[in-house]
């Protein structure tokens, strides 16, 4: 077993060694030379809030498309890069099946019991700039913007002893801005995985839902996003973005979501 392990990683040794992000290429054209990208895939998400009284009902699966936009400068130190996503685009029917953000006042009576959050109307952006930089790894820091459109239905018993339906907060459209991390690491000379970790303190709910239960008092929701893509020089992709909602009330019903994207990136 230790010879084959030695023979394995005598072969592949050179292939790794020379890999190099600024050789990287995307179609036969510099990958790494501000250029805008434009990401399209498949992709299949998971959403579940564990800690929700009945969780069995707080979890869904569905398979949806998604887009985003992305500029990268040369890998070194002090250029800038800039991606932008909004998921709602692949994911506004399932969100409309929970929540009502257009003041639908009927919208109460046949709610089913779940969770879901998303992007809205601006959607998340974020932007760095490299501080650390070698011919295999570049680093970078920076901030996002981003909003959310959360919401609930959880199916609880009032005074009467009858099932009630109850949208707790946080509920409605969010905006937030924090820290964001970027890594780009050269695997080989044709793949090279790409990272990105956000931390979102949101400061404003401009529309609560008409339905949900008012909370002026309540801490707003935190939020973090670890994404990681693996690229190859023909622009496909295959990724994996896991997203967490950090509930700060005293309820605590914070709500994950897995997503696995297949996709292939164009140069625009």
């Amino acid at each position: 077993m230790k010879r084959v392990a030695f023979a394995v990683l005598t072969c592949i040794a050179p292939v790794l060694a020379s890999g190099q992000l600024a050789d990287f290429k995307y179609l036969g054209e510099s990958y790494f030379d501000r250029e805008l990208y434009l990401g399209l895939s498949v992709r299949h998400i998971a959403l579940s809030t564990p800690s929700a009284p009945r969780p069995e009902n707080h979890k869904g699966t569905f398979w949806t498309g998604n887009f985003f936009l992305y500029r990268i400068d040369n890998p070194e130190v002090g250029k800038s890069r800039f991606v932008y996503r909004n998921k709602i685009i692949g994911e506004i029917f399932y969100l409309l099946k929970d929540t009502d953000l257009n003041n639908n006042q009927g919208a109460n009576i046949y709610r089913d019991e779940g969770s879901s959050f998303t992007n809205f109307l601006m959607g998340a952006a974020g932007w760095g700039w490299n501080f650390v930089a070698s011919d295999r790894v570049v680093v970078a820091g920076g901030f996002n913007l981003t909003d959310f459109a959360l919401g609930n239905t959880y199916v609880v018993e009032n005074e009467f002893g009858q099932n009630e339906e109850i949208t707790y907060a946080p509920h409605g459209w969010y905006l937030g801005a924090g820290p964001t991390l970027f890594a780009d690491v050269a695997l080989t000379r044709w793949l090279i995985l790409e990272a990105q970790a956000d931390y979102t303190l949101t400061f404003w709910n401009p529309v609560p839902l008409t339905y949900g239960v008012e909370g002026p008092d309540h801490k707003k929701p935190h939020a973090a996003l670890v994404s990681a893509r693996l690229m190859t020089p023909l622009g496909l992709f295959i990724g994996s973005d896991h997203s967490i909602l950090f509930d700060r009330t005293p309820n605590a019903y914070n709500m994950y979501k897995t997503e696995i994207h297949f996709g292939w990136s164009i140069m625009l």
